[in-house]
Protein backbone atom coordinates (compact mmCIF):
# COMPACT_ATOMS: atom_id res chain seq x y z
CA UNK A 1 0.00 0.00 0.00
CA UNK A 2 0.79 3.53 -0.27
CA UNK A 3 1.26 6.70 1.50
CA UNK A 4 0.46 9.86 0.27
CA UNK A 5 2.00 13.17 2.11
CA UNK A 6 2.13 16.79 1.60
CA UNK A 7 5.30 18.05 3.41
CA UNK A 8 7.98 20.72 3.23
CA UNK A 9 11.18 21.18 3.36
CA UNK A 10 14.13 23.33 2.83
CA UNK A 11 13.60 24.15 -0.81
CA UNK A 12 10.09 24.70 0.03
CA UNK A 13 10.77 27.03 3.30
CA UNK A 14 9.97 30.70 2.85
CA UNK A 15 11.91 33.40 4.72
CA UNK A 16 8.23 35.51 5.44
CA UNK A 17 6.34 32.81 5.38
CA UNK A 18 7.67 29.80 6.78
CA UNK A 19 6.92 26.71 5.94
CA UNK A 20 5.43 26.13 2.43
CA UNK A 21 3.59 22.50 2.45
CA UNK A 22 3.63 22.12 -1.41
CA UNK A 23 5.97 19.22 -1.50
CA UNK A 24 3.67 15.75 -2.66
CA UNK A 25 5.88 12.69 -1.73
CA UNK A 26 4.37 8.45 -2.39
CA UNK A 27 6.01 5.89 0.23
CA UNK A 28 5.82 2.48 -0.05
CA UNK A 29 4.32 1.74 3.25
CA UNK A 30 6.16 -1.28 3.84
CA UNK A 31 9.71 -0.27 2.87
CA UNK A 32 9.29 3.73 3.56
CA UNK A 33 11.11 3.99 0.06
CA UNK A 34 10.14 7.20 -1.85
CA UNK A 35 8.27 6.57 -5.01
CA UNK A 36 6.87 9.50 -6.19
CA UNK A 37 8.48 13.61 -5.49
CA UNK A 38 6.79 16.51 -6.93
CA UNK A 39 7.10 20.34 -6.10
CA UNK A 40 3.83 22.01 -6.51
CA UNK A 41 3.68 25.57 -7.37
CA UNK A 42 3.09 27.94 -4.72
CA UNK A 43 -0.62 27.85 -4.15
CA UNK A 44 -1.72 31.45 -4.21
CA UNK A 45 0.83 32.59 -1.42
CA UNK A 46 3.87 30.36 0.65
CA UNK A 47 1.43 29.85 3.28
CA UNK A 48 -1.67 28.27 2.09
CA UNK A 49 -1.13 24.78 1.98
CA UNK A 50 -2.05 22.27 -0.65
CA UNK A 51 -4.75 18.99 0.82
CA UNK A 52 -6.10 15.70 -0.51
CA UNK A 53 -9.91 15.03 -0.94
CA UNK A 54 -9.77 11.38 -0.98
CA UNK A 55 -13.35 10.85 -1.32
CA UNK A 56 -12.77 9.71 -5.20
CA UNK A 57 -9.26 7.97 -4.39
CA UNK A 58 -11.23 4.44 -3.81
CA UNK A 59 -14.10 4.62 -6.59
CA UNK A 60 -12.01 6.41 -10.05
CA UNK A 61 -8.58 5.46 -8.38
CA UNK A 62 -7.71 9.45 -8.75
CA UNK A 63 -6.49 11.67 -5.91
CA UNK A 64 -7.34 15.07 -6.07
CA UNK A 65 -5.31 17.76 -4.36
CA UNK A 66 -6.63 20.96 -3.95
CA UNK A 67 -4.93 24.20 -3.96
CA UNK A 68 -6.93 27.92 -3.21
CA UNK A 69 -7.27 28.55 -7.10
CA UNK A 70 -5.98 25.71 -8.51
CA UNK A 71 -6.16 21.58 -8.60
CA UNK A 72 -4.29 18.71 -9.84
CA UNK A 73 -5.20 14.78 -10.51
CA UNK A 74 -3.09 12.04 -9.04
CA UNK A 75 -3.07 9.13 -10.86
CA UNK A 76 -1.87 6.19 -8.41
CA UNK A 77 -1.63 3.41 -11.00
CA UNK A 78 0.89 5.24 -13.28
CA UNK A 79 2.11 7.95 -10.64
CA UNK A 80 1.17 10.18 -12.78
CA UNK A 81 0.53 14.19 -12.03
CA UNK A 82 -1.90 15.86 -14.07
CA UNK A 83 -1.02 19.46 -15.00
CA UNK A 84 -2.15 22.49 -13.29
CA UNK A 85 -6.13 22.79 -13.49
CA UNK A 86 -7.06 26.37 -12.45
CA UNK A 87 -10.24 27.62 -13.80
CA UNK A 88 -10.58 31.28 -15.88
CA UNK A 89 -12.12 33.59 -13.33
CA UNK A 90 -12.98 36.45 -15.97
CA UNK A 91 -17.18 35.80 -16.10
CA UNK A 92 -16.89 35.84 -12.29
CA UNK A 93 -18.13 38.72 -10.02
CA UNK A 94 -15.57 38.36 -7.30
CA UNK A 95 -15.80 40.51 -4.51
CA UNK A 96 -12.73 40.18 -2.86
CA UNK A 97 -9.61 37.68 -2.96
CA UNK A 98 -11.36 35.37 -0.75
CA UNK A 99 -14.34 34.99 -3.78
CA UNK A 100 -11.48 33.19 -5.76
CA UNK A 101 -11.15 30.38 -3.96
CA UNK A 102 -12.61 26.78 -4.43
CA UNK A 103 -15.19 26.09 -2.48
CA UNK A 104 -16.26 22.42 -4.03
CA UNK A 105 -14.05 19.89 -6.00
CA UNK A 106 -16.30 16.39 -7.46
CA UNK A 107 -15.72 14.24 -9.71
CA UNK A 108 -18.68 12.70 -11.46
CA UNK A 109 -20.16 10.74 -14.29
CA UNK A 110 -18.53 7.54 -13.92
CA UNK A 111 -14.61 9.78 -13.47
CA UNK A 112 -14.82 11.49 -16.47
CA UNK A 113 -15.85 14.78 -15.29
CA UNK A 114 -14.11 17.05 -12.63
CA UNK A 115 -16.32 19.27 -11.59
CA UNK A 116 -15.02 22.84 -10.02
CA UNK A 117 -17.04 25.15 -7.81
CA UNK A 118 -15.33 28.73 -7.06
CA UNK A 119 -17.43 30.94 -4.28
CA UNK A 120 -18.04 33.80 -5.95
CA UNK A 121 -18.56 32.11 -9.41
CA UNK A 122 -22.91 31.70 -10.09
CA UNK A 123 -21.64 28.34 -12.36
CA UNK A 124 -18.96 25.35 -11.43
CA UNK A 125 -16.44 25.26 -13.91
CA UNK A 126 -16.39 21.53 -15.75
CA UNK A 127 -13.60 19.16 -17.01
CA UNK A 128 -13.24 16.20 -19.35
CA UNK A 129 -10.90 14.51 -17.24
CA UNK A 130 -10.74 11.61 -19.44
CA UNK A 131 -7.68 11.47 -20.74
CA UNK A 132 -5.37 12.31 -17.83
CA UNK A 133 -2.74 13.75 -20.38
CA UNK A 134 -5.58 15.95 -21.87
CA UNK A 135 -7.58 17.79 -19.81
CA UNK A 136 -9.90 20.61 -21.16
CA UNK A 137 -12.53 22.61 -20.10
CA UNK A 138 -16.22 22.34 -20.88
CA UNK A 139 -17.34 25.32 -22.36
Amino acid sequence: SLEYLISSDSITFDNHFGDSFRLFIILDSDSKDTLYKEYLPVNLSPDFSYYFIKEYYEIYDILLIQGAQCCFLFYPDKLTLSSKICPDLSDCAISDMQGTYISQLRIMDQGEILELQISDCLEPFKYDISSEINIIEIK
